[in-house]
């Protein structure tokens, strides 16, 4: 129910709905974990992310803002634990067959590096995964990505997802079919110059 309103209304037309229909997801979702079968937390956690994957999934960034702005303000006002949170929304995101870039990137990846710095190991693998993830769906706001990375300085993240690509074949034909910019690929080369390995395989492949 929650998915469907989500998909057809704007937050404000649907917002009666949602909280209806959440209040009593919840209750269930304490009375399951009063059983012993499942933390109402997680449960939450899996709600919420769902409902982001599939806005993600019908909208344009511009559309799909507001219910993410939406969602992430109820999500934390639950006391969840974000980075798990955060995670739980990446992995929807990678398990569905629509295109990352509907999804509204820049502000989902600062807001969840805003949350995350709470938690600072669980970053790499975050941001590691979103550069992937960007990769495989051709992503054509992959430089925004990188050069978010790179401003919350996380070099060494860059500099795996250089291996990666130096490494995988299939994922570098991939990034060459998406319009990457001048100073995000100059961003990816220093990276990739911070390990002698990665950097005599980069020159082998991308032109500086």
């Amino acid at each position: 129910i929650i998915f469907q309103i989500s998909a057809k209304k704007t937050p404000q037309e649907a917002k009666a709905w949602v909280d209806e229909v959440l209040e009593r997801v919840f209750e269930a979702a304490e009375g399951v974990g009063e059983r012993g079968w499942i933390k109402p937390d997680a449960f939450l956690e899996n709600v919420y992310s769902m409902i982001i994957f599939q806005i993600s999934a019908k909208k344009t960034p511009q559309e799909a803002k507001a219910w993410v702005d939406e969602v992430l303000e109820r999500a934390e006002k639950a006391n969840l634990d974000m980075p798990l949170f955060f995670t739980a929304v990446l992995f929807h995101l990678r398990e569905s067959s629509y295109q990352w870039r509907k999804f509204a990137v820049k502000e989902f990846v600062e807001k969840a590096l805003a949350c995350m710095s709470k938690d600072p190991d669980t970053v790499p693998k975050f941001m590691l995964e979103t550069l992937v993830l960007a990769v495989e769906n051709k992503d054509e706001e992959i430089s925004e990505i990188i050069l978010n990375t790179e401003r919350f300085n996380l070099i060494s993240v860059l500099t795996e997802f250089c291996r990666m690509l130096v490494e995988n074949e299939e994922l570098r034909s991939k990034f060459r079919a998406i319009r990457i910019d001048e100073e995000a690929l100059s961003v990816l080369s220093s990276a990739a110059a911070m390990d002698d390995y990665v950097w005599k395989e980069w020159l082998k492949h991308f032109r500086i």
